[in-house]
């Protein structure tokens, strides 16, 4: 998955760039049909749960949770929409998008390293929240395309960092499935809703 991640953003600037776009959405809906088709082979299997009591029992976590889907929102909307502002071209777009995940990739493993040996991963929710904060107040200030990509990557590469400790609070205190990865993702993606129309709102403004 991370290698992927890192090689798939710049070889598709590269084919945007000598075949257009329509050469792309192909290959995505090809592979995309490869996917349905490949899922129908996985084995069916049936939680039963009430998404209303599985809320309850995430009730400390339902706010960090829908906060953290209102922050990568700002990644979802914002971000690429005023990127376009700055960077033109498909193949400097996917070099940077693949900048950034190679970044990420070596900083995650750092990281998780770190965590394993000090057992202590609030402390990574504390700081690296913070520094993504920051890095997006800063984006306010950007006047130029250099400060955006620096700030904007930082953000992107500080919010990666955050995301298996935050899979991990969750996971450590409720590790059945129904009690919560459902719960977690329904406010994950209740704050990502919530916070791209927020967005693109202002945006269009």
């Amino acid at each position: 998955g991370p290698i992927l991640g890192v090689l798939i953003p710049g070889i598709k600037g590269f084919i945007v760039d000598k075949y257009g776009f329509e050469f792309i959405f192909i290959i995505s809906a090809l592979l995309a049909l490869f996917l349905f088709y490949m899922i129908t082979k996985v084995e069916n299997i049936k939680v039963k749960f009430s998404l209303f009591d599985s809320l309850k029992n995430i009730k400390g976590l339902r706010s960090i949770l829908f906060f953290e889907g209102l922050i990568e929102s700002v990644f979802f909307s914002m971000i690429p929409i005023v990127t376009l502002f700055y960077i033109k071209t498909p193949i400097k777009l996917g070099l940077f998008s693949s900048l950034i995940a190679i970044i990420t990739f070596f900083g995650t493993l750092l990281f998780g390293k770190i965590s394993d040996r000090i057992k202590n991963r609030k402390s990574f929710l504390y700081i690296l929240p913070a520094f993504v904060s920051l890095c997006i107040i800063s984006l306010g200030f950007s006047r130029d395309v250099y400060s955006w990509i620096i700030f904007s990557g930082l953000a992107g590469f500080f919010l990666s960092l955050s995301w298996p400790f935050m899979i991990a609070l969750v996971v450590d205190k409720y590790p059945k499935v129904e009690e919560s990865m459902i719960p977690r993702e329904f406010m994950l993606n209740f704050g990502r809703i919530i916070g791209m129309i927020i967005f693109i709102s202002l945006f269009a403004m």
